[in-house]
């Protein structure tokens, strides 16, 4: 199973990483969307790799760059 308060902790991390991307995801600043993304996508992999082998785990990090994430491919 998952350590609950390493998973707990984990789901902070990320959510603050999300709630991270409002003021760039409004904004022009590419750079700065790309860096917030980033951030929040390694945070996403973090908790993905917490969890057992399984299900539709088929989505492994190494999968695609971060460069496969160009901010005009995500809608704000």
């Amino acid at each position: 199973g998952v350590d609950a308060q390493a998973w707990t902790t984990a789901v902070g991390t990320m959510m603050a990483s999300v709630s991270a991307m409002e003021a760039p995801c409004t904004g022009t600043d590419v750079d700065a969307f790309n860096a917030a993304f980033s951030t929040m996508h390694d945070d996403f992999h973090r908790l993905m790799e917490m969890l057992p082998a399984g299900g539709d785990g088929d989505h492994a990090h190494g999968d695609h760059a971060h460069g496969d994430h160009a901010h005009g491919d995500h809608a704000h």
